[in-house]
């Protein structure tokens, strides 16, 4: 919905990864943890490769403080390949014949106790065991309900990405990961992908700059485009870790509401997530045992309209996390792009039940040069809720609420407060909202997920149905629906480029999707 008012009036910049190690992506230590340590709680990743279901969690044989800061091995990806996603089922090893695409090896250990997986050391290493590849098909039929609006009624958006991905060790302690992708998209006229359908392409972040992209064809609502998602180095020595270039920084503990996303967060219905983008940065972490860890990453930004760096929009930001009492705490804060902001998070499992929430509270600051009067008034955010999970057909169940403050009390502040998104902003105009999630095994390779928002500012909201079919190991296949409902435009003057909405949802299309993704 903020992607279509920004379309509509041409506004300027449209603007937008549980624990401080499973977040990051840094895996879990070597070592075990220590007789009676706290296992950390379980915690359903937001850079999952499905519509968000409470089944995402991951299981509780975790390594505590490591996995329950966020920066937790990746899960399986499919067989007979390296990985090609981020962790979707929290902090399992990979297969014995991935690599360490999502740095499960926090220390460097493996790569020093088996030699046969550097690039120095093993000169029989294969192709495939460092380079693998990823292809996505999508197509959505849309049903317009506003003439008025939309006079050219219904359309149809189509994407195809392929990716190119190098992970691989290079002698003991470095560790380089690639990204590349290729992209070709069609699009009605005057619209851009986001939202629900947000590509590599499509994201528009204040940390990433343009330079590493590249637009080859533009005709029409046609475009093509070549690009980096993620370039970067790591090196890790012991239970140290800094790396740098672009690669994907996530500190939300939460599956739907990602209110502590700071960086190209996703959509809560974004149908794929497995690759959450880059950001250009730098980060150094640590860890304190199993139960503790600490890092601090600067995030360069750009000023939208030369692509420059810009104090205003960059990111220098710190994560402490803890694990006690059955539950992990985490204390965040720094400034991000236009603003400085202090939070936390706690998430765990109280019997059957796991609980999770997030917060913060930002203090706008446009050009960094401190909060003024000339700055949007200090605002608060918070979302949380519980999920369950079930033995039977593998089922999930989820709840989430989010309420942000400095979100619009009325559907007539809605355009004003869209203009108003930060860069990297969560895609809402108001100020509470209601989410729930299911998802269950119909087979064992084939799964339904329902996904419900609803914006409790005006009773407007956005049910999805999709149903993910594993091919192969390789291969799935996903079928899936979105249906709106609320209030539509309640008047529209394109001479002066005004439109007075009804509701948030009430004018999203009506979308019936088709996904492929292929990975080799």
């Amino acid at each position: 919905m903020l992607g279509l008012v920004l379309a509509l009036l041409g506004a300027p910049e449209p603007t937008r990864e549980q624990s401080a190690w499973d977040v990051a992506g840094w895996g879990s230590p070597v070592e075990a943890p220590a007789e009676g340590s706290v296992e950390p709680p379980s915690s359903p990743n937001p850079d999952s490769d499905e519509p968000p279901t409470p089944g995402d969690a991951p299981t509780p044989e975790t390594e505590a403080g490591w996995d329950a800061a966020g920066w937790g091995s990746e899960a399986e990806a499919p067989t007979k390949t390296p990985p090609t996603k981020e962790p979707t089922q929290g902090p399992s090893k990979p297969p014995g014949d991935a690599d360490y695409s999502a740095w499960d090896d926090a220390d460097g250990s493996a790569s020093r106790d088996d030699s046969s997986d550097s690039l120095g050391d093993d000169p029989k290493l294969r192709v495939g065991d460092i380079l693998a590849g990823s292809l996505r098909l999508t197509g959505s039929y849309l049903h317009f309900d506003d003439p008025e609006l939309f006079p050219a009624g219904d359309d149809a958006m189509a994407v195809t990405v392929g990716r190119i991905l190098l992970e691989a060790d290079v002698g003991q302690y470095l560790h380089v990961s690639f990204n590349g992708f290729g992209e070709l998209a069609r699009v009605p006229g005057g619209g851009s992908l986001g939202g629900s359908f947000a590509s590599a392409g499509s994201t528009r972040s204040a940390y990433r700059t343009r330079y590493l992209g590249w637009q080859f064809w533009e005709n029409g609502s046609v475009t093509g485009q070549l690009g980096v998602d993620r370039a970067s180095m790591r090196v890790s020595v012991d239970s140290v870790n800094v790396e740098i270039g672009r690669f994907p920084v996530t500190y939300t503990v939460a599956s739907m509401f990602t209110t502590n996303d700071f960086f190209a967060p996703f959509s809560a219905t974004a149908v794929n997530r497995i690759y959450k983008p880059g950001v250009d940065a730098i980060r150094v972490a640590t860890g304190f045992g199993t139960t503790g860890s600490v890092d601090v990453v600067g995030v360069l930004g750009y000023d939208p309209n030369n692509d420059k760096p810009s104090w205003g929009r960059s990111a220098v930001f710190t994560r402490a996390a803890v694990v006690g009492g059955g539950f992990e705490w985490a204390a965040l804060g720094g400034k991000v792009s236009q603003r400085w902001v202090a939070g936390g998070s706690i998430q765990g499992d109280a019997g059957p039940i796991n609980l999770r929430g997030e917060f913060h509270v930002g203090i706008p600051d446009e050009d960094g040069d401190g909060h003024d009067k000339d700055d949007r008034p200090v605002y608060g955010r918070l979302s949380a809720g519980p999920s369950v999970s079930f033995a039977w057909q593998n089922a999930a169940l989820g709840a989430e609420y989010m309420f942000a403050s400095d979100g619009a009390s009325d559907p007539a502040s809605y355009v004003n407060r869209a203009l108003a998104s930060y860069s990297d902003d969560l895609p809402y105009l108001g100020q509470h909202y209601v989410g729930l999630v299911a998802a269950a095994e119909i087979i064992p390779i084939l799964r339904v997920s329902l996904t419900g928002i609803v914006s409790a500012t005006d009773g407007s909201g956005l049910a999805g149905v999709a149903f993910i079919y594993n091919v192969a190991n390789e291969s799935d296949l996903i079928l899936g629906v979105f249906v709106p409902w609320g209030a539509g435009v309640r008047g529209f003057d394109p001479m002066a480029g005004t439109v007075d909405l009804g509701s948030e949802f009430g004018t999203s299309p009506i979308s019936a999707y088709l996904e492929a993704r292929v990975f080799f």
